[in-house]
């Protein structure tokens, strides 16, 4: 049978299957057919027959009669708690080498279904029978058992009333915080703020802040990573004024973690908590965490705090934005690392609309004109596709007076690559200003570079004026006109193939 094979992928196309036909099914013939069959399965001797059966019994169970239904229900729990070590079969080792690898699949995948199950029984059987199951599994000798229980006990946390949450399954939580392996640690804050969900907030006030605050300072870098990543999770679901006495300290204490992992993963979720705390509590306990993160040696700690500006700015205003922040972003714009100043880059539209326009020609305008002649191929593209935004935040009248007057300086400049770059500036302007000030201003730069010894100008100044012409045209039908016979020109007598190729494309494009 196919749910039997070895290969996990034909060995769960076969159980989809069965679950689509078992739909289909009358109820008698589950009853006649399908219960003997899965029965089968749960005796046979090969380990993969039993991790099928346990797939199946959740599909079954809400179509059976009571009989039956304890009867697939005993089956199911003896599949929890099978006990048969399966060694990898690829495996040459001595049989007196394995005894590290042993491991038992079947329990592991019954961890992984058992709360599917749970969901079609009543409460008082998940508080009699399926408990007591749970905790022997999630107490498993094996990690990888222990980690299935926990990754999928969501919705049986959630099933059982308070009473027994806080008496049944807090305690497992206290308990797996100190699980010898730190891959059961790290699922645990992983999962961390989805139990505290499950639990409700009495569970969450009184123990799992505590249980959060030792994943912090877990002795595995994985484990602190994993925590740090969800703190904003966290600081919704316990009592705020533990957060700020006990997980505040942690936090900073990980801004400085000997792992750039760590780091960058608390800088991917510390300005949510921004949100929760409000601006006092951010400016007090918060802000000197930002800054110190954006002082960090790692791009991508760095990054992870300024692609999240406009939530800062959002909470403590702009006034302290611009005399907290701004600073140590304008530093990091010239970084040495090219990627660092792409990442501010590609922020800058934000961080302009959240400074303002005086602020932003009086700190930011210089930086921005100046990228335009990076030398990287990258920062002069990105900074060119800003142009766009910026004029549509700050309107032509800026455009005029500091856009335009950087576009004639690089469309002369000796190196070609910053003339491509004015290029590249006129592609995206030409489409948010009017077509008169592209008409005066943009135009005559094309006409000239139109002439520019080098191929690789001439070809992109053919594809730049495809994209200029129609806003040209509806202004000055001679220059349209003289924007074809340039085209023309190119594609028919000069001396580069690239040249005649994309002003021939350009001139098939004003069609």
């Amino acid at each position: 049978m196919l749910v039997c094979v070895e290969e996990v992928q034909v060995r769960n196309t076969a159980i989809h299957s069965i679950e689509l036909v078992i739909a289909k099914m009358p109820v008698e013939h589950i009853a006649k057919y399908f219960v003997p069959f899965l029965e089968r399965l749960s005796a046979k001797d090969g380990f993969t027959s039993r991790i099928s059966a346990s797939c199946l019994y959740h599909v079954v169970y809400n179509r059976m009669g009571e009989l039956d239904k304890k009867h697939i229900k005993s089956l199911f729990y003896k599949i929890c708690q099978d006990d048969t070590p399966m060694v990898p079969t690829h495996s040459l080792l001595p049989i007196h080498s394995l005894t590290h690898i042993l491991y038992n699949q079947v329990r592991r995948e019954a961890a992984q279904n058992i709360s599917k199950f749970t969901v079609n029984l009543k409460v008082q059987d998940i508080v009699s029978e399926v408990i007591p199951i749970f905790k022997a599994l999630i107490s498993d000798d094996q990690d990888s058992v222990r980690i299935q229980a926990l990754s999928y006990c969501i919705p049986l946390y959630e099933s059982v009333p308070v009473e027994c949450k806080i008496s049944h399954l807090l305690p497992v939580v206290l308990n797996v915080v100190n699980d010898k392996a730190w891959r059961v640690r790290w699922t645990l804050a992983n999962k961390l703020h989805e139990l505290c969900s499950a639990l409700g907030q009495e569970a969450s006030y009184n123990s799992l802040g505590n249980v959060y605050e030792s994943l912090l300072n877990d002795t595995e870098a994985e484990v602190r990573a994993a925590a740090a990543s969800h703190v904003h999770k966290i600081c919704r679901l316990i009592n705020k004024e533990f957060f700020i006495q006990r997980i505040i300290p942690t936090v900073k204490h990980l801004a400085s973690d000997v792992s750039e992992y760590v780091r960058a993963s608390l800088a991917s979720s510390i300005v949510d908590v921004t949100s929760i705390l409000g601006k006092e509590g951010t400016v007090d306990h918060i802000l000197p965490l930002l800054l110190l993160l954006l002082r960090d040696e790692n791009s991508e700690v760095r990054l992870n705090i300024i692609s999240n500006l406009g939530c800062i700015n959002n909470i403590i205003g702009v006034e302290l934005l611009s005399q907290s922040l701004i600073p140590a972003i304008i530093q990091l714009s010239e970084d040495a690392k090219w990627r660092v100043r792409l990442a501010i880059i590609e922020h800058i539209p934000v961080l302009a609309a959240q400074v303002g326009k005086h602020f932003f020609n009086d700190k930011l305008s210089i930086l921005c004109m100046g990228w335009l002649g990076d030398e990287v191929y990258s920062i002069r593209r990105a900074a060119a596709e800003n142009l766009f935004k910026l004029t549509e935040l700050f309107g032509e009248e800026w455009t005029q007076e500091v856009v335009l007057p950087r576009l004639e300086t690089l469309h002369s400049n000796s190196n070609y690559l910053h003339r491509v770059t004015a290029l590249y500036g006129m592609q995206v302007l030409c489409k948010v200003i009017t077509p008169s000030i592209s008409n005066r201003s943009i135009l005559p730069l094309l006409l000239s570079l139109s002439r520019d010894p080098v191929p690789n100008v001439r070809f992109i100044t053919a594809t730049t004026m495809a994209i200029v012409h129609p806003y040209v045209s509806k202004v000055n039908p001679n220059g349209a006109s003289e924007i074809k016979s340039i085209l023309n020109n190119l594609a028919s007598d000069d001396k580069d193939s690239d040249v005649r190729y994309y002003a021939l494309e350009a001139l098939q494009n004003l069609q």
